[in-house]
C-alpha cells in the first residue's frame, strides 16, 4: 500500500495496474485531504487529479527499477521501499515476473529509446508556454504554433534539426488547407491534420497537463466513461445528499 502521511495516513494499493481503475470514490476522499489542508479553489480538480494520476504512475516506476528480473524471489525481498507492505511487494514480483509483464516492459523501454524529438522549451511547461504567447499575440495559439515555438532555439530563432522537417510539414500543411486556420481541436485542427489524431492516454498534445483528449473532444476519441466524469458525478450526488440531509434537519428544526 501507499502511504501519504500529513498528520493523517492514507493507503492507497500500489497492486491497481492503472490509476484509471482506482476508485473514484476514493480519488475524491483525496482531493478532500488536499482541501482540509490547504485553500484550494475547486478549478484546480482537473489539474490535481492530472498530477496524482502522474505521481501514481511515478511511484510505480520507481519500484519497478527495484525489480531485477535476475534476482531471487528472497533477494528481491531485501529491496522493498518502506512505503508499501511486505504482502504488496511479494504481488508486485510475482506481477513482474509473468510474461505478459516482461514482454509490455520491454515495449515501453524501445518505446522510450525511439524519442528523439526533444523540445528546447526548458523547465516551462507547454501549457505555460501557451499562456505566454497569448500574452503577446492577443488570442490563445494553436498547437501548431506552440509545436514551433517549443522546437524553435530562443537565441538563433532556428528550429532544431529534428523537428525542422516537421515545421515544414506543418507549414506545408497550412498553406495547402487555409480552412483549418483556427479550429478548435475538436473540429479538427492542423496539428491533428499533419501529425494524425491519436493522442495519448489522458493528456494532449501541446496541451501540458490537465487537458484530456475526452475533455478537449479529440476526433478520435474513443466513447467511454472517463474516470474524471464518473468522480465528478459521484461528488455531484454527495452534495446532492449533504443538502437532502441539511434540508431534513432544518425541517426537525421548524
Amino acid at each position: 500500500m501507499i502511504e501519504t502521511n500529513q498528520n493523517k495516513r492514507k493507503q492507497w494499493s500500489v497492486l491497481i495496474e492503472d490509476w484509471r481503475y482506482v476508485d473514484p470514490v476514493l480519488k475524491l476522499k483525496l482531493w478532500d485531504d488536499i482541501k482540509s489542508y490547504f485553500e484550494v479553489d475547486e478549478a484546480a480538480f482537473d489539474y490535481f487529479m492530472t498530477a496524482a494520476a502522474k505521481k501514481w504512475r511515478e511511484f510505480k516506476s520507481y519500484l519497478k527499477e527495484k525489480f531485477d528480473a535476475t534476482l531471487t524471489d528472497e533477494e528481491l525481498m531485501e529491496r522493498p521501499d518502506e512505503r508499501i507492505q511486505k504482502d504488496d511487494w511479494i504481488q508486485l514480483i510475482d506481477q513482474w515476473r509473468k510474461p505478459e509483464s516482461e514482454d509490455s516492459s520491454a515495449r515501453n523501454k524501445q518505446n522510450r529509446s525511439n524519442l528523439k524529438l526533444l523540445h528546447v522549451a526548458g523547465s516551462k511547461s507547454f501549457a505555460r508556454v501557451g499562456h505566454d504567447m497569448a500574452q503577446k499575440l492577443g488570442y490563445y495559439p494553436g498547437r501548431d504554433q506552440i509545436f514551433v515555438e517549443v522546437h524553435t532555439s530562443k537565441k538563433t530563432r532556428v528550429p532544431t534539426p529534428l523537428a525542422m522537417p516537421l515545421i515544414k510539414k506543418l507549414q506545408t500543411e497550412a498553406k495547402l488547407h487555409p480552412e483549418l486556420e483556427g479550429n478548435s481541436i475538436e473540429e479538427g485542427d492542423l496539428y491533428a491534420h499533419t501529425f494524425g489524431e491519436k493522442e495519448p492516454r489522458g493528456r494532449v498534445h501541446m496541451l501540458g497537463t490537465g487537458p484530456t483528449p475526452q475533455s478537449v473532444g479529440a476526433p478520435g476519441t474513443k466513447a467511454k466513461f472517463p474516470t474524471k466524469l464518473a468522480m465528478q458525478i459521484q461528488l455531484r450526488r454527495r452534495v446532492e445528499q449533504e443538502v437532502s440531509t441539511l434540508k431534513e434537519r432544518m425541517q426537525a428544526m421548524e
